[in-house]
């Protein structure tokens, strides 16, 4: 199940196949053989929108990554110490609604572009130009956050003692290998 899955992300991520040796760091948010009540779940579409409901999306698929990102500008958007994030093949993904857009330079070097609500300021979504492939969504903007499972801690190297995050998460300086 392991490997299927990251080939899942290799794949959606337009990775070329051998990648997913790379990525072994990852680990499916259920273990091979067990399954909860919440399987059904799994196969619902993640629905959400900013707090004033004028942004919704719809994504048909399951998340390709799940992170607590640390860095600088997350921390700024957040007003805490993290951001916490669902990232998406783009196919699937559904969205109406007016957003205001903000395009930024990330750590990378490269373009990111913030989507939040017009009318309430709620963050909502990002975009990445290095990534065209991919959707990412703010946890606490999924109608059920209880669904968001982080997989990892992204730009700990700028994390804060009093940001406390799942101390069995994988942990990286930067963005992981993909």
């Amino acid at each position: 199940m392991k490997s299927q899955l990251l080939d899942r992300i290799a794949t959606n991520l337009l990775l070329p196949r051998g990648t997913p040796a790379r990525l072994d760091w990852l680990h499916p948010a259920i273990p091979a053989g067990k399954h909860t009540s919440k399987d059904k779940e799994m196969n619902d579409a993640y629905t959400g929108g900013c707090a004033c409901g004028a942004i919704r999306y719809e994504i048909s698929a399951e998340p390709v990554f799940q992170n607590d990102c640390q860095c600088r500008d997350c921390q700024r958007k957040s007003g805490t110490g993290h951001g916490s994030y669902l990232t998406f093949p783009r196919d699937g993904v559904k969205h109406s609604g007016p957003a205001t857009l903000w395009d930024m330079v990330g750590d990378s070097g490269n373009v990111k572009t913030r989507a939040f609500c017009p009318a309430c300021g709620s963050p909502v979504y990002m975009t990445f130009a290095a990534m065209p492939g991919v959707f990412t969504v703010h946890a606490a903007s999924l109608d059920d956050p209880g669904r968001y499972k982080p997989q990892a801690v992204t730009y700990a190297v700028r994390g804060h003692e009093w940001d406390f995050l799942d101390p069995a998460l994988p942990k990286f300086d930067k963005m992981p290998p993909m």
